[in-house]
């Protein structure tokens, strides 16, 4: 088995208030992301941090206080990763060409660059703001044709907002959602409460 291939990599993402962290890290290496973690998809099981915002840390309190000492602001992260995957492109127009050039490199790298027939698309509209320190937006769905799951679940808070308790991986909904963000409207109907919630979506 050849060594894994590590690449530098840095990370900055600016947050308007604190956030879960939800990160785990023992011995520098990212080893558990928490699902409600606002920096899923940021960071990956595996990462070797090397710094957060400048402050070199070792395990999950280090990380926690480097995290939080410039938030609300701008999250710095530098990070080392094994690219488990490169790529290449090859251009293929039938099996046996698709066939032969996979095979070409193997074992080693198979990469397929492709084009995707996107079945739901998505438009995000910024709205003005209710309140301070919450971000109003609009998302519209779009279906090409039929319809599929829209991949979140609901639940109920404790103040008694409808708010999105998970977002599946990889569901359009994913792109522009996260947890903890509240339901106000669905298709000009409001959103009181979960059954409500529910029936529309």
């Amino acid at each position: 088995m050849s060594a894994p291939t590590l690449s530098k990599g840095k990370k900055e993402v600016k947050f308007k208030q604190p956030i879960t962290v939800g990160v785990e890290v023992k011995d520098s290496k990212v080893i558990n992301i928490s699902p409600s973690s606002e920096l899923m998809g940021v960071l990956y099981v595996g990462d070797q941090i090397t710094s957060v915002n400048g402050t070199p840390v070792t395990n999950s309190d280090d990380f926690l206080k480097a995290a939080n000492a410039k938030l609300p602001g701008t999250l710095t992260i530098d990070y080392m990763r094994d690219e488990m995957c490169t790529y290449e492109m090859k251009p293929v127009t039938n099996s046996d060409d698709f066939l032969k050039a996979a095979n070409a490199k193997l074992p080693g790298t198979l990469t397929i660059d492709y084009m995707r027939d996107e079945m739901c698309t998505y438009e995000m509209k910024n709205l003005p703001q209710r309140k301070p320190g919450y971000d109003l937006f609009e998302l519209t769905l779009t279906w090409r044709s039929g319809g599929t799951p829209i991949g979140i679940l609901i639940h109920r808070d404790f103040s008694g907002r409808v708010v999105i308790a998970m977002v599946e991986s990889g569901c359009t909904a994913s792109k522009v959602v996260k947890p903890g963000d509240a339901v106000v409207k669905v298709n000009g109907t409001d959103v009181n409460d979960r059954d409500v919630a529910r029936k529309v979506l």
